[in-house]
Parts: structure tokens; C-alpha cells; sequence
């Protein structure tokens, strides 16, 4: 959530000013990472269904599709999501 934004604008901003991202799923672990295209972002888990992470505007600069991931401790991965960038 959200599963897109425009080019360069922030969404779910926080009170840093940055935007974040939150994955809803299943089997969640303490410690586990959100990543976009690979790249690890700073995540805080929300537990075992719930996880979120800001969302670098360098990742949302230009119009495409950034492929989002949650890594447990363990190894363990959710399927990939595409966030889109109109």
C-alpha cells in the first residue's frame, strides 16, 4: 500500500517527510526487510501480517515499476509486487 504513485510525488508521508510503503501478508518474522528492485529499505515490522518501510524518492523519480519484496530473517520471501510509477 499504496500499489502506485505519480512521478515524484510523495505518498503515505511520514512525519520525517518521507513516504512509506506497507506490505500486507502472511508470515512475517521480526527483523524481516522490505526491498524494492533488490535494494533493502529501512523497515519496522508491524507483525506477523504487517510491515512497512520508507520509500526513497530516487525509487519513484521516473515513470516505470519497482518490484517490492519482504525478506525474513530466515530467508524465507513473499512474492514480489510491482509498484507502479505513472
Amino acid at each position: 500500500m499504496p500499489p502506485s504513485t505519480r512521478v515524484g510525488v510523495d505518498f503515505q508521508v511520514q512525519p520525517n517527510g518521507e513516504s512509506a510503503i506497507a506490505v500486507q501478508g502472511k508470515n512475517f518474522q521480526e527483523g524481516a526487510t522490505i526491498t524494492a528492485n533488490g535494494q533493502k529499505l529501512s523497515t519496522a515490522y508491524g507483525g506477523k501480517q504487517l510491515v512497512t518501510a520508507f520509500f526513497p524518492k530516487e525509487l519513484y523519480a521516473k515513470p516505470g515499476k519497482v518490484s517490492v519484496q519482504v525478506v525474513n530473517p530466515d530467508g524465507s520471501a513473499s512474492q514480489p509486487v510491482d509498484f507502479i510509477i505513472q
